[in-house]
């Protein structure tokens, strides 16, 4: 089995990578994405490895059978080009860590904690308790909160922001306009989100 690794993000876990392939199996790595060099690397692969595939791809690969995305998206795979007996597969391990991440960073944006922080290197004790001038931080509690897409990252994510008392709207690819409300209560969004 010959499988083709198209995407850089992984090389740093290249040794691990490998070390679960099956016994005879060879990995082809690639740096960068260069098309070209992926396409002529392609013609006796049986698996791909990485975040695009196009249709040049798929024309130069009569072998492959499984497609690995390492990513959540799929949106840049030509699965119009694809074989029919291509399985495609994509990554949904790590939306609690993106979610926290989402959340971490709504916080300390909503907070203004970087503000604080240059203040506080700064040796300036900047804050409202003691100075009038300077306006409360806002708590998550009312704070609208958007989603492009709403899939695994998307739910989880308003998991998390819901327990603060956040509002949500999202809007999906299927053209759903308030997942998140549909998500809460489990039932179709009679108004837009933006009049929620």
């Amino acid at each position: 089995m010959k499988v083709v690794v198209g995407d850089r993000n992984l090389l740093p876990h290249r040794e691990l990578f490998e070390s679960g392939l099956p016994s005879g199996a060879t990995a082809s790595w690639h740096r960068t994405f260069d098309e070209s060099a992926i396409v002529a690397d392609l013609g006796d692969a049986d698996v791909y490895v990485g975040g695009r595939f196009t249709a040049a791809m798929a024309a130069a690969a009569p072998k492959l059978r499984l497609l690995h995305v390492a990513g959540a998206g799929t949106d840049n795979v030509a699965f119009a080009a694809l074989p029919t007996d291509t399985l495609v597969a994509n990554t949904f391990h790590h939306e609690d860590s993106i979610a926290e991440y989402i959340v971490s960073a709504a916080l300390m944006l909503r907070r203004g904690f970087l503000r604080h922080d240059r203040a506080l290197r700064g040796d300036v004790w900047a804050t409202s308790v003691y100075d009038d001038a300077i306006a409360q931080s806002r708590s998550m509690r009312g704070a609208r909160v958007g989603f492009v897409g709403f899939g695994h990252i998307g739910r989880r994510s308003w998991n998390l922001l819901r327990a603060f008392g956040s509002e949500g709207c999202a809007v999906t690819g299927r053209g759903d306009l308030d997942a998140p409300r549909k998500a809460s209560h489990g039932r179709e969004a009679t108004r837009r989100c933006s009049g929620s």
